[in-house]
């Protein structure tokens, strides 16, 4: 990464968007391995922070390498 400096701020750039939903997780996961009842809706919450997660992918990461980011 000491040739090419704009990834290690574009993975900056992205933990800052992705660590809120890191936290998030946790504690889902922690909340869906409790012994009482499965609440449905804690899976469907931790999928959703998965895709979140996913979708995001910094603009300078896509203008450097524009065959690696696809458009939604």
């Amino acid at each position: 990464m000491a040739d090419l400096p704009w990834i290690a701020e574009s993975i900056a750039l992205r933990n800052v968007q992705t660590n809120p939903l890191n936290v998030l997780q946790a504690e889902l996961l922690h909340r869906s391995r409790q012994p009482q009842q499965p609440d449905p809706y804690i899976k469907q919450a931790l999928m959703v922070t998965i895709a979140a997660g996913m979708r995001v992918i910094p603009t300078k990461f896509c203008q450097k390498q524009p065959n690696s980011c696809v458009s939604s």
